[in-house]
């Protein structure tokens, strides 16, 4: 299996869709409960902040592709996002 590294260089350099679903997939849940503390459990919150931190790393995704833990800035991008919507409403 590639590594996320990998997954990320194949969708920034080729627009692997597969491959960006691969990553999504991998690490939805991790995503999802993040955002889902982070708004008391909110349910729609927490979809639209996982949707805003998985468009999110398509946009920086060959920047990424050198991140050392991707797991790591995954869990930022979550915190900061549901930040943003709590300042929002």
């Amino acid at each position: 299996m590639p590594s996320a590294a990998d997954l990320l260089f194949s969708y920034a350099r080729d627009r692997d869709e597969a491959a960006f679903a691969e990553l999504v997939r991998t690490h939805i849940d991790l995503v999802y409960s993040a955002a889902a503390r982070r708004v008391d459990g909110d349910p729609h919150a927490a979809a639209e902040i996982t949707q805003e931190v998985f468009l999110s790393l398509a946009r920086h995704a060959g920047r990424l592709a050198h991140h050392p833990v991707l797991g790591a800035w995954l869990h930022t991008c979550t915190r900061n996002a549901a930040i943003n919507l709590l300042r929002r409403e």
